[in-house]
């Protein structure tokens, strides 16, 4: 069974006509197939040709160019980021594709923030996008081409309310927004302290403080691993030795997990980012609040942080 989820190079996931007839023989000597199958038949490759069409003008425009500037966001995973230089994500496998189908190098333009690379883009400094929304803000220095990738939004409700059709149903409600975001690696094995990592990563893309946070959602992923993160936020110590900055300040527990942790509440496997959103989310508008940060650890060594809006 081993021969048929590997191939020669020891890659799970490759699918090959090789693969394939592997698997039909086994099935066949296993008495599950009592067909002939053709692999041919089953695998689809009308659109692996290189049958990007483009006029004498783009052909030319792209011979002259010899390489194209690119501009991305650098912490926008698992979409995009840059990490060691490099575009990663889901963006950067589709762009190595058109890449190859223009046979003209595109480079990425190294940015810290997404502001720089809206910034660079305004100045010229990169040539496209690898993803960006249309808005009128940005019509005004941007020519937005056809989308080769569609993520559609989602709006959620109270599942007692009533179902929205479109977005005028909303027009002049209050809506809570992810006003941005930050994730960030640590020693896995302290990972308890994913909280405080990345939060002080979200305070430096936004320059906000704890002094501008109302209400504070931190994942309790056992009690210890709260109280060592409430320790660490306020430890001149461990900020200049992990961060080399002052302490990220002290927490004001009055509002850190109002509701009770997750011993309280409950851990739910695979959805603690969502519970605690939504239960910042909820707060907030039961306190008439407008900023809330919402916390959490990640196995294996990581952490993410939110800023919510209302």
């Amino acid at each position: 069974m081993k021969k048929l989820v590997y191939d020669k190079d020891g890659k799970i996931g490759t699918i090959t006509k090789e693969k394939i007839n592997l698997i039909i023989n086994a099935y066949s000597v296993m008495g599950l197939i009592h067909n002939k199958i053709n692999a041919e038949d089953i695998i689809y490759t009308q659109n692996l040709e290189n049958n990007m069409i483009l006029n004498e003008d783009e052909k030319n425009y792209l011979d002259n160019k010899k390489q194209i500037t690119m501009c991305v966001d650098p912490d926008w995973m698992p979409l995009e980021g840059i990490e060691n230089a490099k575009h990663i994500g889901i963006a950067a496998d589709y762009i190595k594709i058109i890449e190859n189908k223009i046979k003209t190098p595109i480079t990425l333009v190294p940015t810290k923030t997404w502001s720089d690379s809206l910034e660079k883009g305004k100045k010229r400094v990169c040539d496209i996008f690898s993803l960006m929304m249309t808005t009128l803000e940005r019509e005004q220095y941007l020519n937005f081409s056809k989308p080769y990738l569609e993520i559609p939004l989602v709006v959620a409700a109270d599942i007692n309310a009533p179902f929205i059709e479109n977005i005028q149903q909303i027009k002049n409600q209050k809506l809570a927004i992810v006003k941005d975001y930050a994730y960030a690696g640590l020693d896995a094995h302290r990972m308890g302290l994913g909280p405080v990592y990345a939060t002080k990563k979200l305070f430096d893309k936004t320059g906000i403080t704890l002094k501008d946070i109302d209400l504070i959602e931190m994942n309790e992923a056992f009690a210890a691993q709260v109280i060592a993160n409430i320790k660490a936020f306020a430890s001149e110590e461990f900020c200049q030795k992990a961060f080399n900055c002052p302490a990220l300040g002290q927490i004001d527990e009055s509002i850190l997990n109002v509701n009770g942790g997750a011993i309280a509440l409950g851990h739910p496997v695979g959805m603690s980012g969502a519970r605690i959103i939504l239960t910042a989310l909820k707060e907030l508008k039961r306190r008439d609040k407008n900023k809330a940060l919402a916390t959490l650890c990640i196995g294996g060594g990581q952490g993410a942080a939110f800023l919510l809006e209302i």
